[in-house]
């Protein structure tokens, strides 16, 4: 989350262009966000839980 808050730009683009990545480089990529976005998720679910997190 750090890299894609102080790098927007290339974070942007990064993620429009997975779609032109050949395999099995995609697959790779693909795997990585979706480890990191399952990551993500349980932080803000157990930080909701225990009210630290506020989600709106």
């Amino acid at each position: 989350m750090r890299y894609h808050a102080a790098h927007r730009e290339q974070a942007f683009v990064g993620n429009h262009e997975i779609g032109n990545l050949k395999q099995p480089h995609r697959d790779q990529v693909l795997r990585l966000r979706r480890t990191n976005e399952r990551g993500l998720r349980t932080v803000i679910e157990r930080g909701y839980a225990e009210g630290e997190v506020t989600v709106a």
